[in-house]
């Protein structure tokens, strides 16, 4: 049992940690990578030169039964493909997303080790799901074991998996108040196994205190994730380019620097885009890099 002692103690500790980083310079860069979900209908090569040409640092390929470029069972031959056509174009190889829950599905370590052997070095996993039949508490238990195997497969290959907190479509999905996310990763080596922090999903979770858990995974996050939206009549969200929405990014920008956590990689998401040609495009990818570039430099 949580005592009130045991509670202030651990939020001490928390905070003292926040207080002891020193916030990024604004002259730190990070680096901008294209998800490519909602560009499946190009393959490796063009949407690589489109993002070189757009000014994208790399691509963050999606390597998952469905909404990706490559199904899992086919990575071992088609990773190095898109990791070469991203190369060819002068990008970089660092992330990539699966739908992997556990570590040991069928494809999951191949999957790891041949995106280690093609210079990736972070890779997000699926959404984890709270048990009905299992008290929260066990849940967090059960999920904080599943995140520590993937700790340990992602040290053991040289990769970091990463858990990506997403708004809640029901009462099964776990880490969109973040909260429960911070206490599945604690004590897991961050090496092996960070968070993937969306600002987006936490603000349409969340709303204004977004920021508590923000600050209760600073000290464990690889990566974030871009994406701009709009409150939907119905009262939920939806996807629109960026600097269209509500999502406070500036105010992210401050809070990331107050919080002082490392320069990492930006997955850049477009779920809003339709294809249409590939010079609309480049014309898109540019949009939504400058914008973001305008506000996190």
């Amino acid at each position: 049992m949580t005592t009130r002692r045991s509670f202030l103690g651990l939020a001490s500790s928390v905070l003292a940690g926040c207080a002891s980083r020193a916030p990024f310079p604004v002259t730190a860069h990070p680096t901008y990578h294209l998800f490519s979900r909602s560009f499946t209908a190009m393959d490796f090569d063009p949407l690589s030169a489109c993002a070189a040409e757009a000014g994208y640092d790399g691509i963050e390929w999606a390597v998952r039964p469905t909404r990706g470029h490559i199904v899992p069972k086919v990575a071992k031959t088609e990773l190095p493909k898109a990791a070469a056509a991203a190369r060819r174009h002068g990008l970089s190889n660092v992330m990539l997303v699966t739908a992997f829950e556990r570590p040991d599905e069928p494809y999951c370590a191949d999957v790891f080790r041949v995106a280690a052997d093609c210079g990736f070095t972070k890779i997000r996993i699926g959404y984890q799901k709270y048990d009905a039949t299992e008290s929260v508490v066990q849940s967090l238990a059960r999920i904080h074991r599943n995140f520590a195997d993937f700790s340990e497969l992602g040290l053991k290959v040289g990769v970091q998996a990463q858990f990506q907190n997403h708004d809640a479509w029901n009462d099964k999905v776990f880490g969109s108040a973040v909260w429960d996310a911070a206490e599945a990763l604690d004590g897991i080596d961050p090496r092996g196994m960070a968070m993937q922090y969306d600002v987006h999903h936490a603000f349409f979770q969340t709303r204004n205190v977004w920021t508590h858990g923000f600050d209760r995974v600073a000290d464990r996050i690889g990566s974030f994730v871009l994406k701009d939206g709009q409150r939907s009549p119905t009262g939920g969200r939806r996807n629109c380019p960026a600097g269209a929405g509500v999502v406070p990014f500036k105010a992210f920008r401050e809070r990331i620097q107050m919080r002082g956590v490392p320069t990492v990689p930006f997955s850049v998401h477009m779920e809003y885009y339709t294809y249409k040609d590939q010079k609309d495009v480049v014309e898109a990818l540019r949009k939504e890099l400058d914008w973001f570039k305008g506000v996190f430099g």
